[in-house]
């Protein structure tokens, strides 16, 4: 008996993809813990420009100026950095102290929650749902450099999820190189807030261009959630986008979520809309595989957009899909992955004369995978094909009646076709 797995995968209820999806109710809560997020840094933000304000005045002294930070929820950090952040905001020079005035966050979510391929963790702990969410800052530039200072913007981040981990019990707070991390085991996720100095200039007039094209009623609502509901008009010049570090002795570097998101939304018109179900298929392959590690999201992603740009395949049908994914994948690691940024020229996954320990368990479970899927095709019954097919990609499906016969057909529905050739991504795409 040869069987189908396109129910398995594609049925919206009890197959693959209706078990990975978060349902609304766990989205909307997401989005509400992401609220919270930005709520709470544009409160730190304010506290520490009223105190910026009040530095203003002469007869300010920096035991003043402390008494201030212990009351607002700069309080949150450590003796040794409240005195650190008492100093950066009393001597800042006139020029940064205005700019730092006039500074108003706003957000852009990124990464899988922003993609539309953020599944549910399979092994809790470790594995937890990762919302990636972006706190940008327009202000004024100093040969390409933000006035304000790196020090004092990190600390005040920082402070906001300290206080947020203060009031909510076993929340955790993790500062990374690239992010400060708010950790929220209860509901298995965690919170990455990466932080992006902007030009100011560049800023107001498109903030000002998308005020003139809304209503009144629009424009309220929308003008006030910049870099959410109308994320993808604010697009910005990719060079201008600053990530701030904590580590090493740049402290600002040059990066542009926006390139990678561009790019996937690109391939996802380009190949079809089974793409985004495709990635989910094989991120849920990693988490069974590895509780933690294993090959990265964005490298899963490339190697399969790479497959389905190479090779004419049945849009309609995941099974046939699937198996010439599996089947293409273990040349697309062997050969290294790259990443879609061309501004940044690492390897995602090292090519095969670059392989290590952990990129031969790669290739060994890759090298399963493919020889799992082509075994459960041809299983007795289809309780094995269905054991076979959990082995791979987790316990999610339970009903063995998605897997049916295949019937003596042509093995495509419909004509196969390429998609269309990708398009090299131009370096000075845009950002939101």
């Amino acid at each position: 008996m040869v069987w189908n797995f396109h129910q398995y995968y594609a049925n919206r209820s009890d197959g693959l993809i209706g078990k990975l999806r978060l349902d609304e109710a766990h989205t909307t809560s997401l989005k509400r813990l992401r609220s919270l997020v930005r709520s709470r840094i544009k409160d730190v933000f304010d506290e520490a420009k009223t105190i910026a304000r009040m530095c203003e005045r002469n007869n300010f002294t920096f035991e003043s100026v402390k008494i201030e930070v212990s009351k607002s929820l700069l309080r949150y950090l450590t003796p040794e950095t409240q005195t650190e952040i008492t100093r950066l905001l009393s001597t800042m020079d006139e020029k940064a102290r205005k700019s730092f005035i006039s500074l108003n966050p706003r957000f852009r979510t990124q990464g899988s929650f922003q993609y539309d391929t953020l599944n549910k963790p399979y092994v809790t702990p470790p594995q937890e749902m990762d919302i990636d969410d972006g706190t940008y800052l327009p202000m004024e530039l100093f040969d390409e450099r933000p006035v304000i200072g790196h020090r004092l913007l990190i600390l005040l981040v920082d402070s906001a999820l300290l206080s947020l981990v203060a009031e909510n019990n076993n929340w955790k707070f993790t500062p990374k190189r690239t992010c400060a991390r708010l950790q929220i085991p209860q509901h298995n996720t965690h919170i990455d807030v990466p932080m992006y100095a902007v030009p100011a200039d560049q800023f107001k007039q498109k903030e000002a261009a998308l005020k003139a094209q809304l209503s009144f009623s629009d424009s309220y609502i929308n003008i006030n959630e910049l870099l959410t509901g109308r994320e993808s008009q604010y697009q910005l010049d990719s060079n201008s986008v600053n990530l701030a570090v904590r580590e090493g002795e740049e402290k600002w570097i040059k990066s542009d979520p926006k390139i990678v998101e561009d790019w996937f939304n690109e391939s996802c018109i380009r190949i079809g809309k089974h793409l985004r179900s495709l990635c989910r298929f094989m991120k849920s392959w990693r988490d069974v595989q590895w509780s933690d590690g294993g090959p990265s999201s964005i490298a899963l992603m490339t190697a399969t957009v790479n497959v389905l740009d190479s090779y004419p395949h049945d849009k309609s049908d995941m099974d046939s899909a699937m198996r010439l994914l599996v089947e293409k994948l273990p040349v697309e690691f062997t050969s290294g992955i790259k990443s879609p940024d061309p501004t940044s020229d690492s390897f995602l996954f090292p090519p095969s004369h670059q392989h290590g320990v952990d990129e031969i368990d790669v290739m060994g479970k890759l090298d399963l995978l493919k020889v799992t899927i082509n075994s459960a095709y041809k299983a007795l019954t289809k309780s094995e094909a269905l054991d076979m097919m959990s082995q791979m990609f987790g316990a999610w499906v339970t009903n063995s009646e998605l897997i049916i016969a295949k019937q003596a057909t042509p093995a495509f529905t419909n004509e196969p076709t390429l998609t269309a050739k990708p398009k090299r991504i131009s370096p000075t795409m845009s950002s939101g």
